[in-house]
């Protein structure tokens, strides 16, 4: 089986100020780095995040605090939140009786969407956002789920992504796996994730599956013979859905510190006291700087 932590990013900026929030950019607050001592003790085989800040740097903070100094993070712009077209920055509003939609879009008001086909202008609709994560699970997923079906090794892989997004990517994994219901009460209990929360999912390719893969993983028929016969065996379980135990000691608040921009070089002040310096600081601060510099994989619409 491969193990996939499929997170929602640390809490943001934007998170606060409740407003729409997919594609803009925002930084974090201070509650990353409890996720990432929780997984301090997980040997992950990979990293992966939208290349927004919030999910970047959530994963960065996992990466400078796992002892496999060689696990890569790679950026993707598939695994980005919905796009909130013109709606992007703007205050959450309630519908107001006797405006049409596009009156309220021309008033700058913006009321959520409960169907599946609606976008605001400009934005995604959830189908639009199913359609990418179809394509992480082709692009992402398999380059993992080969691997151990060649090897026999199992492995983890921790996703960072976006509430919306994550609850669109469980929903298109499990509709792969023929003994699973798209439609379980798991996949609506996936939705809503709390910041940092993670959901466990364990996947393996069906031993029918297996059986039609090429000899090797390089093989250019790979691509093309893959997302049309796979198949999954997930073990999917409710207690492993929105879980952050990190955070029982962690308290969110509206304002002050905690709705702060998180700061790579702020230093714990039990340590300052203390009159110490463990080193991390610089090498989180190289990890976090790299993000700037890696280039996010495009996606087409």
């Amino acid at each position: 089986m491969v193990t996939f932590y499929l997170i929602r990013h640390a809490e943001s900026t934007d998170n606060v100020k409740g407003i729409w929030a997919g594609s803009r950019d925002a930084y974090l607050t201070q509650h990353a780095e409890a996720l990432a001592s929780f997984l301090t003790k997980i040997p992950l085989a990979a990293i992966y995040s939208s290349d927004l800040k919030r999910a970047a740097l959530t994963a960065a903070e996992i990466k400078v605090k796992q002892t496999n100094v060689d696990v890569k993070h790679e950026q993707h712009t598939l695994l980005r939140e919905q796009e909130f077209g013109s709606g992007e920055g703007k205050k959450f509003s309630k519908p107001i009786q006797g405006l049409t939609i596009a009156q309220h879009y021309a008033k700058g008001l913006f009321p959520a969407i409960y169907t599946r086909h609606q976008k605001f202008p400009g934005g995604e609709c959830l189908d639009d956002v199913a359609e990418r994560a179809r394509s992480v699970i082709d692009d992402i997923f398999m380059r993992h789920l080969n691997e151990e079906a060649e090897d026999g090794i199992s492995k983890t892989v921790v996703v960072v992504s976006h509430g919306i997004f994550l609850g669109e990517l469980v929903n298109e994994i499990l509709k792969r796996d023929p003994l699973a219901s798209s439609g379980h009460e798991t996949v609506k209990d996936s939705r809503g994730m709390q910041n940092t929360a993670w959901t466990k999912i364990e996947v393996k390719l069906t031993a029918a599956h297996i059986n039609l893969l090429p000899t090797s993983s390089n093989s250019p028929s790979m691509a093309k013979v893959l997302p049309t016969l796979l198949s999954f065996l997930t073990k999917f379980e409710t207690s492993n859905i929105n879980r952050c135990p990190h955070l029982s000691r962690v308290k969110r608040q509206g304002g002050g510190l905690g709705s702060l921009p998180y700061d790579p070089d702020q230093k714990d002040i039990r340590n300052f006291f203390a009159g110490g310096d463990n080193g991390k600081q610089t090498t989180k601060k190289k990890a976090i700087s790299k993000i700037a510099q890696a280039r996010p994989k495009p996606y087409a619409r």
